[in-house]
Parts: C-alpha cells; sequence; structure tokens
C-alpha cells in the first residue's frame, strides 16, 4: 500500500464523522467474568492492568486473550474498545493485530444496579517494553529520530532509555515534536510532521485528534513491541482512557 492511499485508508477508518453506537449492539449475551476466564481457550495468566487481565490461549501461541471490564460504562463509552473497533480491520503495523472482540453483560442480583460489562478480546502476542534489550532501546530510538542522533545513549541501561523514551512520547503527544541533546550537544525538535516513520506520524496525529473525545493515555503500559528482522516494532495497544 503506497503513504498516500495508507494516509487515506487510515484516516477514514479512524476519523469519519459517525455515531459510536453504530459500532455496537443493544444487548449482549449474558457471561460474567468468572464465566470467560474459565473458556477452555483461557489459559495461565501472564499480565494485567486496571481494567483487565491478559492470558495465554491456548489454541494458539502466537496470541495472547484478554478480558476486562468497562466499570459499569456502557462499551460504546470505553476507551480500549472503541479504539479496538476503530483499528480491528487495519493492517498497520503500529496497531495490534485483533482476531476478535466479544462483549458481554452480566447483571448482579443486587438491587438498583446496573449490569456489569465484560470483553474478551483475542489478538497477537507482543513484547512489553521491559523485555527490550539495551541494544535494541538504541536501535529503535535512532531510528525514530533519523537524521538526528540523541547523545549518550550508550551510557544508559535499558530501563532508562525507555524512561526517556515514554517522557519523548508524552512531549510528542502533546508538543508536538521531540527534543534532544545531539551529537554535537545543540537541542534538536523533531516535529511530529519530520518523523521518518510514517505509520508511527500519522497513528499519533490521528490518536491526538480522537483525544478529543477521549483522554489520551499512552504511558509505557499502553505500548508494546512486536520484534521484526528490521528491529522492534512499536504497537499502541491502548492509548485511550475514560471520555470527555
Amino acid at each position: 500500500m503506497g503513504f498516500n492511499q495508507f494516509s487515506l485508508t487510515l484516516l477514514h477508518g479512524l476519523n469519519k464523522k459517525m455515531l459510536l453506537k453504530e459500532f455496537f449492539q443493544k444487548q449482549y449475551s449474558v457471561k460474567s467474568r468468572e464465566d470467560l476466564q474459565n473458556d477452555p481457550d483461557v489459559g495461565s495468566q501472564i499480565g494485567m492492568g486496571s481494567f483487565g487481565k491478559v492470558y495465554i490461549d491456548n489454541t494458539d501461541s502466537m496470541n495472547v486473550i484478554k478480558i476486562g471490564t468497562t466499570k459499569g460504562m456502557r462499551p460504546e463509552k470505553d476507551g480500549f474498545l472503541f479504539y479496538l473497533y476503530k483499528i480491528k480491520n487495519l493492517k498497520i503495523p503500529v496497531f495490534p493485530q485483533i482476531n476478535y472482540i466479544q462483549i458481554y453483560q452480566y447483571q448482579t442480583h443486587e438491587p438498583d444496579h446496573y449490569p456489569e460489562y465484560y470483553y474478551k478480546v483475542g489478538m497477537e502476542r507482543l513484547h512489553p517494553s521491559s523485555d527490550l534489550s539495551k541494544e535494541e532501546w538504541i536501535h529503535f530510538i535512532n531510528r525514530l529520530t533519523q537524521p538526528y542522533k540523541m547523545i549518550d545513549l550508550d551510557n544508559l541501561d535499558a530501563m532508562e532509555l525507555g524512561t526517556i523514551f515514554v517522557s519523548k512520547l508524552q512531549t510528542l503527544t502533546n508538543f508536538g515534536y521531540f527534543d534532544f541533546p545531539d551529537e554535537e550537544e545543540k537541542t534538536v525538535k523533531i516535529k511530529l510532521n519530520d518523523i521518518k516513520d510514517q505509520y508511527f506520524r500519522i497513528a499519533i496525529r490521528t490518536m491526538k485528534k480522537e483525544g478529543k473525545r477521549f483522554n489520551l493515555d499512552l504511558h509505557r503500559e499502553n505500548y508494546m513491541f512486536r520484534r521484526t528482522p528490521y528491529g522492534p516494532q512499536i504497537v499502541l495497544t491502548d492509548p485511550f482512557s475514560y471520555p470527555k
């Protein structure tokens, strides 16, 4: 897919004006969180976050299963589900590959309680940022900031490099540029439009646009990496939190 065609496909898929209710049903099958965790394809737990847990997929070692809750919100108000429905058919490197999205509701027996909503998502297995070696971090950061290079990266360990990237990512999403000292100790500001990774550039721009509806939440737990022959590929897994 050429760059211009990619741009149009991505922007159309993420930004077209349509009601969120068109992405979601009004009624969902009934299952509790415990029911989902006991499904035969759900293996042992390998991770967790504020809204859900991640499990081994017993049917495919290349995939994982995420089971979570909207914490009382309607599914169309949940930033993670909104994001998944927007990207699920887009085969773009910066987005996770989604196999299926299933949403369920469960009415507790307590009076005056709204139904709880749970989701089960099958997706590709990715690597957390903490898995990256020092060499992988340096390769990734230098590739993202080409043609400039950040100085002193060799003097930092993998954890410190990850911390630096988080701060740069927040600056990028908030202000539209990376800033760092280069090899000549001059301050360099690489604007979003100048980042060489076209997929990453357009994805960040689009996340900022959709951030008018949901709060952006791009901390280190909400992006992961896919290892490729060309080095680690960043994947935005959960960039939105609560609706505004």
